[in-house]
């Protein structure tokens, strides 16, 4: 999975992940639907890691592939690092910072769309 593509999967997932909470469970701080959606997120990330990996040739193993999916946001800068050393690691890391800032902006847009369609 190409970044592009795992960049507009996040997008869609975000949105559709806001629509829901607030449309179906207003006002709940944690409903039932994010648990599906951040099952989605942790599917997203780790296709994207393999093909990352595979591109790389780094040499994965299955406690770094677990990791990635229970604890994305510790194992993936652990990856970046280690498959692209310092500079790069620390490159790939503000990216996937800015990553979580754009899902957030499409989790809060998912949340006005359903409040616009509320109305």
């Amino acid at each position: 999975m190409s970044i592009t593509i795992a960049l507009l999967c996040l997008i869609v997932i975000g949105v559709l992940d806001g629509f829901a909470s607030q449309y179906f469970y207003p006002g709940v701080g944690f409903p039932p639907t994010s648990l599906w959606f951040s099952l989605a997120i942790a599917f997203v990330g780790f296709a994207w890691y393999v093909r990352d990996s595979n591109l790389r040739k780094y040499k994965r193993n299955i406690f770094l592939n677990i990791c990635v999916i229970g604890f994305g946001l510790i194992a993936l800068p652990y990856y970046f690092f280690r498959s692209r050393g310092l500079k790069g690691g620390l490159l790939a890391t503000l990216v996937l910072l800015l990553v979580l800032v754009i899902w957030t902006i499409a989790l809060l847009s998912g949340e006005q769309i359903a409040l616009l369609v509320q109305k």
